[in-house]
């Protein structure tokens, strides 16, 4: 790993391009207001998910980690591509099958949520990815 300054950019974009992505970011767009509202419902104890119970939320600390803590999740949100965020929020343990976070969505995209966007899966992690993305 000392060499890792001289080659990291190199590595990086070798990764980038091996999962057949150009060498950009994804381009920034505009949060939805009202999406942004229920994603930040979405993301609580009591009224969503409860995210924060393992994952720091900016200069909130994770409420409760029980065996390891989460990234904090706007700096995810800055990390991630969109693709990749929506393929592992629908079905964490089959992309690293050691994660601690469970599946929320059932077989037909829906999650126990009913009450916000109709409990549709898509839009309900498309809404907390739209809260994130309001927050810099």
């Amino acid at each position: 790993m000392p060499a890792f300054d001289l080659r990291g950019s190199a590595i990086s974009a070798g990764l980038v391009r091996e999962h057949g992505y150009g060498a950009g970011d994804e381009p920034a767009v505009a949060p939805n207001a009202q999406m942004a509202i229920h994603g930040q419902k979405l993301l609580q104890m009591g009224t969503g998910f409860g995210c924060v119970q393992c994952h720091a939320v900016g200069d909130n600390p994770a409420e409760q980690v029980f065996e390891r803590e989460g990234i904090e999740l706007f700096t995810a949100r800055r990390r991630l591509r969109h693709e990749y965020y929506s393929r592992w929020l629908l079905d964490p343990p089959r992309i690293d099958p050691d994660s601690r976070m469970p599946k929320y969505a059932n077989n037909n995209g829906k999650t126990a949520f009913s009450e916000i966007l109709g409990g549709d899966a898509v839009q309900q992690f498309e809404a907390m990815w739209q809260y994130l993305g309001s927050r810099r």
